[in-house]
């Protein structure tokens, strides 16, 4: 229940110009979700406690949605929340290939506060493949993805840019490598760079439990990738 009168659970306040509502969903699938167009999430909304016929427009009834449009564009500009303090947030490094520790986000940016995150910019030549080892933790739902520089996802619907618990290969213990290289090493857990040198990798680990073990990177040769995951 969005506004009215506070309940005990299942209540959210709403600000008296709020015009917008925004829900994520984490999908843990073989196939991407994202690239599904068949694969989308039931929402229904009811208004309760309707207020009736609008009147038609007027100058003041205009007036308003001028001002709320100016408010949307200022939001998402001017005002909007930064994504960095004064320093960098903890789960963010600007050092290749080196992770910091996985970490709750706090208050930075448009971060989930329920969620632990690490991200570091990867680097490798055009006959290099980095090879990341971790584990999963105790979580509801775990996965890694390739970003640009603007934090835009590599093109997921035609490339494996990304990958969840239930597609990388791991074993008893939850411990895996993924291969990030240009091109298929013919190996499990690939990670498609497609062709760039530069870009961003993003863990996240939603409603993490217990200790989360910070992955580690190696630079490896394309050509020894199979001998290095052996």
């Amino acid at each position: 229940t969005l506004g009215g009168s506070a309940r005990e659970r299942n209540w959210l306040a709403l600000p008296d110009d709020a015009s917008r509502i925004t829900t994520r969903h984490y999908f843990e699938e073989r196939d991407y979700a994202a690239a599904n167009p068949a694969r989308v999430p039931w929402l229904e909304i009811e208004v309760l406690d309707r207020p009736g016929v609008p009147p038609p427009p007027s100058d003041d009834s205009v007036a308003a949605g001028i001002r709320r449009v100016a408010r949307f564009v200022r939001s998402r500009t001017l005002d909007q929340l930064p994504m960095l303090n004064t320093e960098l947030p903890p789960f963010v490094s600007i050092v290749p290939n080196q992770f910091p520790a996985p970490v709750v986000p706090g208050d930075f940016g448009l971060a989930a506060v329920d969620c632990a995150y690490s991200m570091a910019p990867f680097l490798i030549g055009p006959d290099d493949a980095l090879l990341l080892r971790a584990a999963w933790p105790s979580c509801r739902c775990a996965n890694i993805s390739l970003w640009n520089r603007h934090q835009q996802t590599f093109d997921y619907a035609n490339r494996q840019v990304s990958l969840n618990r239930a597609q990388v290969e791991a074993d008893e213990q939850g411990r895996f490598t993924l291969v990030l290289a240009h091109r298929d090493p013919g190996v499990p857990n690939w990670l498609d760079t497609e062709g760039r040198p530069f870009g961003m990798v993003f863990w996240r680990f939603m409603l993490p439990e217990g200790e989360i073990v910070t992955p580690t990177t190696e630079v490896v040769p394309f050509a020894e990738v199979a001998a290095a995951i052996s």
